[in-house]
């Protein structure tokens, strides 16, 4: 069996399991490279800053809706309420 084959086989093994074990289980079988760990945690900063950057510059409405999307019950609750303010003379 070649990696993808083992790993697929082994998510309807591991699906249901603790998150925590699941970590436990392939921190103690992944094969590290020598500065490997920290070129992950670089990359993880990298992503995070670049994530939280975007965020600062969305405006209001998509700043809004990111916390309550439309998608959720509290985002379509707001947009019945935005829209019969609108309604009102």
């Amino acid at each position: 069996m070649n990696y993808r084959t083992d790993h697929q086989a082994n998510y309807q093994e591991y699906k249901l399991k603790d998150e925590d074990a699941c970590i436990e289980y392939l921190l103690q079988h992944i094969d590290w490279q020598a500065g490997l760990a920290d070129r992950t945690f670089q990359r993880a900063v990298n992503l995070i800053e670049q994530t939280r950057e975007r965020t600062k510059r969305l405006g209001t409405v998509e700043s809004f809706l990111q916390q309550y999307p439309l998608n959720s019950e509290e985002g379509r609750t707001l947009m019945t309420l935005a829209e019969a303010y609108l309604r009102v003379p």
